[in-house]
């Protein structure tokens, strides 16, 4: 996939150095310029929305976000099993459109920008939250708080097709070059006390990420700025696998009010 990235960067260039798509010297390129002269690159096969999700990066982000979740509701009493409960925050600001040197946004975790996909990360200052307790179903006593916060150096938004339309989607997530490195989500904790299932990757992003849906004819310019506030939530089994027994599920809250300013690839 990297490769093929660089392939379709090197297209980018060579459309504007030859004027393609109506690009101009003085005028600022536009997300449907560069839709435009991707789309025929061979990771889109001519999908005019891949290639506009491709095209699309953030210059800002600004993001408050909490999850509050719990396995107990369905954790069987008398069963002689705890359950968890607890919640995560993040509170972000983004300080630049780049992380310098020529580098602008960077991609976020695996799988990302694959046509139809995309996160995308830019430096910042905020603070990362969590807590969690264990319950015991059949007493009532909670026992085990864990507690911890961290600060917070980077967090992405994605863009990814859902259908016909476009997700953007603010990541809620310690970050990856924090004080605790790249393994941050696993260094500080387990799956029940701090990051919960709210992963990286274009999946994460289409599901779980707290975001807006939009139309792709809403965000063709050369900036844009999108909004976000809202609740949703989500439920999901936990694996028997992992110790779990047979329906029991995670549920959880995700609030937010998050803000983007989208631009164009072709712009850095």
């Amino acid at each position: 996939m990297k490769t093929a990235i660089a392939v379709v960067s090197v297209g980018l260039a060579v459309g504007l150095a030859a004027g393609g798509a109506n690009a101009t010297s003085d005028a600022a390129p536009t997300v449907r310029e560069c839709a435009k002269l991707e789309r025929t690159a061979s990771p889109f096969r001519g999908s005019l929305l891949a290639a506009t999700v491709f095209c699309l990066r953030p210059s800002a982000i600004k993001t408050n976000a909490r999850v509050t979740w719990t396995t107990c509701p369905t954790t069987p009493k008398g069963s002689g099993e705890s359950c968890a409960e607890g919640n995560f925050s993040v509170s972000f600001r983004s300080t630049a459109a780049s992380f310098g040197g020529g580098i602008g946004p960077l991609p976020w975790g695996p799988g990302e920008n694959v046509p139809g996909a995309g996160l995308w990360s830019l430096p910042g200052t905020g603070a990362y939250s969590c807590k969690a307790t264990y319950l015991d179903r059949d007493s009532g006593i909670k026992n085990d708080p864990y507690a911890k916060s961290v600060a917070v150096r980077d967090q992405a938004v994605a863009f990814a097709a859902v259908g016909k339309r476009i997700k953007v989607a603010w990541s809620v997530h310690p970050g990856e070059r924090g004080p605790l490195g790249p393994n941050a989500a696993v260094k500080l904790g387990q799956f029940d006390t701090c990051v919960v299932v709210v992963g990286i990757g274009p999946s994460f992003a289409r599901t779980i990420w707290p975001g807006k849906v939009i139309s792709p004819a809403s965000i063709q310019g050369a900036k844009t700025n999108v909004t976000s506030s809202g609740m949703s939530n989500y439920s999901f089994p936990l694996p028997e696998s992992e110790g779990f027994l047979p329906g029991v599920r995670l549920q959880a809250v995700v609030r937010w009010t998050s803000s983007a300013t989208i631009v164009p690839a072709l712009k850095r």
